[in-house]
């Protein structure tokens, strides 16, 4: 996790000590500059010995306990020259917690963009996204407030390795403290990798124990420090390396502690992290995903960000700083343009500068061939030279240390350690004085002084590697590597398939010539092995994304079987797969993969130049035609750098084919575009949102788009703006390709509408979907869409500030259909109580009704409600939510209750005893109630009770984030046990149930087929609990969300 500076113990002085091992003080080399785009080696000038005589007087606590910090800072942060190198940083958006069985994307809008940011915009855009889902989630704003100070002064931080995380950090604490020189703030930097894990310590002793600062603890003085920062808004606490804690209890629970309580520091870190202590302090957790995936959703922070590495713009400037002339800046880059690995690679700051050095000091014949060629190019630099005076085996022992310290999760090591591997006080100089010449800058490999780390985890993985393949036993290296498929691994198994490759094995001979060939064979085939079992176990295809017929996405298998997608584990086992070829480069290695993967292979999220170009190398070799679907309608995914125009030239060249095509936020080329489009025949689903689409590009793309000869199932061009009538006509001539058309936000004037409406109205075939949401529709632009009503499905025009005025005509229209629209919303339009009496004339002709956020009162509700009782066909679907019904509004809807299958009531100012007549005339329905939603509803006991007496005829009920506890649901659960028949589904998620209830769950589940309940609050005994009872049923319960407490 980049480098560590934490040098000693808490109650150790920095200076010129010098431990028995390493004879020489060194702390004594001049401080080098430090750039923030660089790897993140580097040397720092030694802090003068305190010497200062202990504070007894309480009100100099908080000055000394700054100068503690302020100490550490200028470590951390180092000196700048110039501006730093950017890196580019997103907000990462993960699956989040939502109410299952939402139609999510088929019912409202998906924010679909990833928002760029800075380093000091982080806590600020993490407070935005808090107070946004605090609207969402929270009932009264007492709760609002509470979410937010819990999870808007919490960010994560994640990249792979190398990828300048660390980097992002010590940047994000030079701009904080520049900006703050003057207040009373307080700047903790903690690495975690320099914990015991096992001792228990104080909350100060846990943010100062990488501080080279003396701080002699008292308990007094302690505690009051700890009372002075208690409730500080002005505290910033940068947790550095979760990958490198031995933390063996992070997917656990862990118990509640005060602020002066001792503890183990996984528990202090967990109840920082949750807000149990120092709630108002703005904390940063740094890690690779792997590892900030095992943490439990209790502590893992709701805002996340991601490092993306360097963008083109950036690499060019960090080659600028390491090319010492315009010459060899040229040179460089002509090396790398023809060498398309080393270019993939270079968005990585750490291998970017160590391919660039390497593409500069070697022979402009060598290419780089992969990661591992890189790095052992570099030793094998260092040791042939004339610096380096230990003898070749001695690398072995170094190479033993990296392994054990690995199997044992453990990455700062002590004396004994290094004695244990048969490291001596001069083996110790020697690797001490081992440095990697990098443009300006000399990187050691190993650092440190009492307590000695690898200056970089990479270095760590890379001497592992060594020590596994020439070696480790391979009976031991197969228990330990090849068993585990966890991200803590993946960097140590891609360079052992480096090592596969000829050139690199030559290289290595040179450094250890006694390399036992026959082992290296039997090696070779346990990676053989393992590669292909992988290869079995993909199985990503996104086969769920959409259904045929469009209706299908409303029964309730198809919604479990989104649900149960969009929640999946990060799965990484394609691109290692790839990576594995790529860096072996050997052809057995690539057949073997690209043989035996599935027909149909998912690209998703954000998809890495490093992760496209090994995806090209197996491509290229595959025989068999892979169908190929990149990202999802709801998920849509995002390519790096220049990434796509490898990937579609690939495409272009293969038997392979894109079959959906899902990119948002992306400016493609013209090129990219035209390589598109001769994909353009085979996609079956086509996601260009927000990507600047050009009335040229337009152009192109639909020169081809003629040429299919089946419709399209999905074309979505929402938030191309910039598009012109004429281009809209171009697309309206190519409508009957088309079976489902979004464009949202796209400045859809009413003669672009009126285009398409007399393109619609001509079509053969009716069209299953049409999306306009966020065009602004006037009433000229609704008369238009009236004429074709008759031959659209689906309409929706959400958020398009339709008035009550406006929406007469199109009811008029949907009045008069001969048969009924599936589907109509109007969400998000101020139609209020004129609109509502217009759309009571239609609802006979609308199988789904969506008027939520439509400002319609409860008294209004009853002439809806006259209609919809009068109806000879039940209406599927009416969704009220987030209109001021109150008790008069669900009082009126009680007298069509019986004429509704599915009714959504959401942030309807309601409580839980003005649900009683809605409740009493679902009890005394014919048939059961398909459907009954409440959400951020404040139903309490009394709701629970009123629901629990006509639970019986409901077949699928959502009662989430309803101020429901612990002790109100325990009647509810009783009534369920006791039904005759099951429910097909129950979402009780963000109630605060906790495990008082888990017993009284346990024994309805028996009547339950689907339950959704994430945020109850259970500890991992009230899980288990919960899991064993539904595993012990003849047909166990399918349970959503249970590990999401």
């Amino acid at each position: 996790m980049g480098s560590n500076q934490s040098k000693l113990e808490s109650s150790t002085c920095v200076g010129t000590s010098v431990d028995p091992l390493h004879k020489k003080a060194r702390y004594q080399i001049c401080g080098s500059s430090v750039c923030f785009g660089d790897v993140h080696q580097n040397f720092y000038n030694p802090l003068p010995q305190q010497q200062q005589q202990e504070q007894k007087d309480e009100t100099n606590l908080f000055q000394k306990l700054q100068q503690a910090t302020a100490s550490k800072l200028e470590e951390v942060i180092g000196t700048q020259d110039g501006q730093p190198v950017p890196l580019d940083v997103v907000h990462e958006t993960e699956p989040g917690p939502e109410e299952f069985g939402t139609l999510g994307t088929y019912q409202t809008q998906i924010n679909h963009h990833q928002r760029h940011l800075n380093a000091n915009e982080v806590f600020q855009a993490s407070k935005e996204a808090a107070s946004a889902d605090a609207e969402a989630y929270c009932i009264n704003n007492e709760a609002k407030n509470h979410f937010v100070r819990r999870h808007g002064n919490v960010v994560g931080v994640v990249g792979i390795a190398g990828i300048g995380k660390t980097t992002f950090a010590k940047q994000f604490l030079k701009e904080t403290n520049e900006d703050s020189r003057n207040d009373e703030s307080l700047k903790f930097f903690v690495s975690l990798r320099d914990f015991d894990f096992d001792r228990e310590i104080s909350v100060l002793q846990f943010l100062l124990k990488s501080s080279t600062f003396l701080w002699k603890y008292k308990s007094e003085l302690d505690a009051a420090c700890l009372e002075k920062i208690a409730d500080s808004s002005s505290v910033l606490i940068v947790m550095d390396g979760l990958d490198e804690a031995r933390i063996q209890t992070a997917s656990s629970t862990c118990p509640v502690m005060s602020l002066y309580e001792r503890a183990k520091p996984d528990v202090i870190l967990k109840n920082l992290l949750s807000g149990n202590i120092l709630p108002k302090a703005k904390k940063m957790l740094v890690s690779r995903p792997g590892a900030y995936q095992s943490l439990h959703p209790e502590y893992k922070p709701r805002f996340t960000v991601k490092v993306v590495g360097l963008d083109e713009n950036s690499q060019q400037l960090l080659c600028m700083r390491i090319c010492p002339s315009i010459q060899s800046l040229s040179t460089l880059q002509m090396r790398l343009f023809a060498n398309p690995t080393a270019k993939a690679l270079c968005f990585i700051p750490m291998f970017c500068k160590l391919i660039t050095s390497y593409a500069l000091r070697f022979d402009s014949g060598t290419d780089v061939v992969s990661i591992a060629d890189v790095f052992t190019s570099f030793v094998l630099d260092v040791v042939k030279s004339q610096h380096f005076n230990g003898e070749l085996d001695d690398v072995l022992k170094l190479a033993e240390l990296a392994y054990e310290g690995m199997i044992r999760d453990k990455f700062m090591f002590d004396i004994s350690d290094l004695k244990a591997c048969g490291i001596s006080a001069e083996c110790l100089e020697t690797f001490i004085n081992l440095q990697v010449s990098m443009s300006h800058s000399q990187v050691r490999v190993l650092d440190g002084e009492k307590r000695y780390y690898f200056s970089h985890l990479t270095w760590q993985e890379y001497f592992s590697a060594i020590y596994i393949m020439f070696v480790a036993k391979q009976k031991a290296w197969k228990e330990t590597v090849l068993a585990n498929t966890n991200d803590r691994w993946e960097m140590v198994q891609r360079f052992l398939y480096g090592f596969l490759n000829a050139k690199v094995e030559r290289k290595l001979s040179n450094i250890f010539p006694s390399i036992l060939k026959q082992d290296l064979g039997e090696k070779r085939q346990e990676l053989m092995s393992f590669c292909t079992n992988m290869a079995k176990e993909y199985k990503e295809t996104a086969e769920t994304d959409f259904k045929e017929p469009l209706t299908d996405i409303y029964s309730l298998q198809h919604m479990a079987a989104v649900a149960k997608f969009k929640h999946r584990p990060v799965d990484t086992t394609l691109p290692k797969l790839c990576h594995f070829c790529n860096e072996a480069k050997d052809e057995v290695v690539t057949a073997t993969v690209s043989n035996a993967l599935p027909k149909t292979i998912l690209l998703s999220r954000r998809i890495l130049p490093s992760d496209v170009a090994s995806l090209c190398h197996v491509l290229e070799a595959s025989t068999n035609p892979i169908a190929i679907n990149v990202g999802m309608y709801s998920e849509p995914a995002f390519f790096g750098g220049k990434s796509l125009t490898m990937f579609l030239q690939t495409i272009a060249d293969s038997p392979h084919m894109l079959r959906k095509f899902h990119i948002c936020d992306f400016i493609l080329s013209d090129y990219e575009v035209q390589l598109l489009s001769k994909c353009l025949p085979y996609i079956t689903e086509l996601t260009l949102r927000n990507c600047y689409l050009s009335s040229s590009q337009f152009r192109t793309l639909f020169t081809d788009f003629r040429k299919r000869t089946i419709p399209m199932t999905l074309l979505d061009l929402s938030e191309n703006s910039s598009l012109k009538l004429c281009d809209w006509k171009l697309l309206c001539e190519n409508l009957h390709l088309v079976e489902r058309l979004t464009l949202v936000n796209c400045n859809l004037t009413a003669e672009i509408v009126e285009c398409f409406a007399e393109t619609i109205t001509a079509l053969h075939l009716p069209m299953d979907w049409l999306d306009l949401s966020e065009n602004r529709m006037d009433k000229l632009s609704l008369a238009y869409l009236s004429i074709c009503l008759h031959n659209i499905r689906q309409l929706h025009l959400c958020g398009c500030n339709v008035t009550g005025d406006d929406v007469e005509i199109l009811c008029d229209a949907v009045a008069h259909l001969l048969k009924p629209m599936q589907l109509l919303s109007l969400n998000g339009n101020p139609l209020e109580s004129r609109g509502a009496l217009e759309i009571s004339r239609c609802v006979g002709k609308v199988e789904r009704l969506l008027l939520g956020q439509c400002n319609v009162p409860g008294t209004i509700m009853e002439i809806l409600a006259s209609a919809i009782s009068s109806l000879d066909t039940p209406m599927v679907m009416f969704n009220v939510s987030a209109n001021p019904l109150g008790r008069e509004g669900i009082q009126n809807l009680s007298v069509c209750v019986h004429n509704i299958q599915e009714l959504w009531i959401r942030k309807c100012d309601v409580t839980g005893r003005d649900l009683e007549p809605l409740t009493v005339a679902i009890a005394t329905r014919s048939t059961p109630m398909e459907w009954l939603r409440f959400s951020a509803v404040e139903l309490g006991q009394e709701g629970a009770d009123n629901i629990a007496k006509c639970v019986f005829n409901i077949r699928c009920l959502s009662i989430c984030n309803c101020a429901i506890q612990r002790n109100d649901i325990l009647g509810f659960f009783d009534s369920v046990a006791q039904l005759s028949s099951p429910m097909d589904f129950l979402n009780i998620s963000d109630n605060l149930l906790a495990d008082q209830v888990s017993s009284g769950l346990s024994k309805c589940l028996h009547n339950i087929k689907y339950l959704w309940m994430h945020g109850c609050g259970f500890s991992k005994s009230g899980v288990e609990q919960v899991k064993e009872a539904a595993n012990c049923l003849d047909q166990p319960t399918k349970i959503y969300g249970l590990d999401m407490q």
